[in-house]
């Protein structure tokens, strides 16, 4: 039996409204919060290109969600895309000013980025928001690394005293006289016996 043409166009209509009634809509499984979830599970497996696509995801499905910032910083940070870590890393923080994972982020992207004042800033506010401070996505980033990148950027600064309390942070037994070019020196070399150790 043939079908009449008007009929077909009606099917065709209906579909066409039926399919555009969906659109703007998400299943609850691609929310931000999974989109992110997803995200940190494909970086802690060294996944970056496929994490950064959820943290994408999860920023276009809610452009407030903080962690998504953060965690599209952090896996550009780990593809040595400095220029675009920081710009998330910016955005997370305007979002919200004390939020450790990416202040500690972005103050190791700094220090690698030579702004050593930044590195000291942002290091200095996780410190002080949370001294036993530890990235829940990587076992080997926590208060250590923050105090070292303290450390360093102090010391490329030229204030060595500061630079000194730092490496004590790390080690309580470490002392030198930071007025004397030998404890410049020592100091420059315990620093980075503490980088690569």
């Amino acid at each position: 039996m043939k079908i009449p043409f008007f009929l077909v166009i009606v099917i065709a209509i209906g579909l066409f409204f039926s399919c555009q009634s969906d659109v703007g809509t998400e299943p609850s499984n691609y929310s931000p919060e999974k989109l992110t979830a997803d995200g940190w599970t494909q970086f802690e497996n060294g996944e970056y290109t496929l994490a950064l696509n959820n943290f994408k995801e999860a920023i276009r499905a809610s452009d407030t969600y903080v962690d998504a910032y953060n965690g599209a910083g952090w896996t550009n940070a780990r593809q040595q895309n400095l220029s675009d870590a920081a710009s998330y890393f910016s955005q997370c923080l305007n979002l919200d000013a004390n939020y450790n994972d990416a202040l500690a982020g972005n103050s190791f992207l700094a220090h690698a980025r030579k702004d050593y004042q930044t590195a000291v800033q942002d290091g200095n506010k996780v410190v002080a928001n949370d001294p036993n401070w530890d990235f829940s996505h990587d076992a080997n980033i926590d208060i250590v690394d923050v105090y070292l990148v303290l450390a360093e950027s102090y010391f490329a600064l030229q204030d060595f005293t500061n630079s000194l309390l730092q490496v004590q942070k790390i080690d309580p037994t470490f002392s030198v006289d930071v007025s004397t070019y030998e404890g410049k020196a020592k100091l420059a070399d315990k620093i980075e016996a503490l980088r690569n150790g």
